[in-house]
Order: C-alpha cells, then structure tokens, then sequence
C-alpha cells in the first residue's frame, strides 16, 4: 500500500474507500487502499482570470485551472493571496513559495479550486508550479497594497488599517508613512490624496 506522503499533484492513482459529500464537496475517506498508476502526469488546465473563476466558481471546483495575479500577501507559511484587477483569491498548499515568489511577483499557477462553506480557495501541491513572470520591481513610497501602482486602492488599504481591519502584520509601513513622520495615520491619508489628485509634485 502506498503511503499518502507518496502522492504527488498531477499521479494517476487507484483509491478503494468510502465516497460521501462534505460541505458539498465529493470526497472519498476510510481509504483503506491507494495504489500509484503513473506518476507526474501532464494535465491540461484551462487558463481563467480570477474573474471568471469567481464569477462560474462552483463549475471549476476540483478542477485543474491556471491563475495570473499579483501576489499582495505572503505569510511565508504556504499562504498567499493572489490579485487580478480587484478580484482576490486565497491560495494555499505552497509550503515552499517563499523560495520564489515574492510579494509583488506577478505569477502564473496551475492549481485546484476548493470550498469550505463559503470560503473561497485553491489549491497547489507545491511552490513548483509557481511560475514568476515578473519580479518585483522596488515598492513605491505610497504603494501601500504592492499592486504596483499609488492610487485609491492604497488609500482605503491605509484606511483599513487605520480601523485595524489590516493588521500590523499586513501592511508594509516603510511605503505607508507616507508623510515620513514615523506613524501611520489619518495624515498619511490626506496626504496620498493630494498626490494622487496632483495637488503636489511628490511624496
């Protein structure tokens, strides 16, 4: 018998157990075999915007899917939030990525999308199946959110962590002070609308 550790993404495998639904998910539990048909099998994965799998997500659940994005959060523990416009996904199961992927990376990933209520999720078995199409270019001042750009969407970013909706944690401060006065504040938020309406040159 096989052990699950032995089991990899993409393995064609033989499973004799007991099938039932969790959570509207069809799984199978109580294996009490599991044999490896082939390994590392190629499999075809249709591309998606995380817009269109947010919008039909319940047709590609347990389906191979590959997603582009910005990476804005990685906990360094296997979990990322990915970005496409303004549609967000988590991602988890990359034990590895910080090996590769950096916040601010834009990647590709092939992965499988999953449900747990009403939580939106997908899967990866590995930080292999990252791929990195751009790196990170050096974070602006006023970036707050790492997508690449200084717009409204860090203001509210700034804003939220204003009303501790974002933790410490999450928000890189260096890029978010941006009045330079070693806090994070209403200040800093009044600030980065003048900018962004072009009332000054420079932050």
């Amino acid at each position: 018998k096989e052990k699950f550790c032995d089991v990899s993404f993409g393995d064609i495998i033989a499973v004799t157990g007991s099938f039932r639904t969790f959570n509207d998910l069809k799984i199978i539990d109580n294996v009490s075999s599991l044999q490896i048909i082939n390994k590392a099998v190629i499999i075809p994965a249709t591309k998606l915007t995380l817009k269109e799998l947010n919008d039909n997500y319940d047709k590609y659940v347990g389906t191979v899917i590959c997603l582009t994005g910005v990476i804005i959060k990685n906990d360094l523990l296997g979990n990322i939030i990915l970005r496409d416009d303004n549609t967000e996904i988590s991602v988890t199961g990359a034990k590895d990525c910080e090996r590769q992927v950096k916040t601010g990376s834009v990647v590709s990933v092939l992965c499988v999308p999953a449900r747990n209520d009403n939580t939106k999720y997908v899967i990866v078995s590995d930080s292999y199946y990252f791929d990195v199409i751009k790196e990170p270019a050096s974070v602006k001042l006023g970036d707050a959110n790492h997508d690449d750009n200084v717009n409204m969407e860090d203001v509210v970013f700034i804003q939220k962590h204003i009303a501790k909706l974002i933790s410490d944690e999450e928000i890189d401060k260096l890029v978010s002070d941006v009045n330079k006065d070693t806090e994070i504040n209403m200040l800093d938020v009044v600030h980065l609308q003048r900018y962004i309406a072009k009332l000054i040159d420079n932050l």
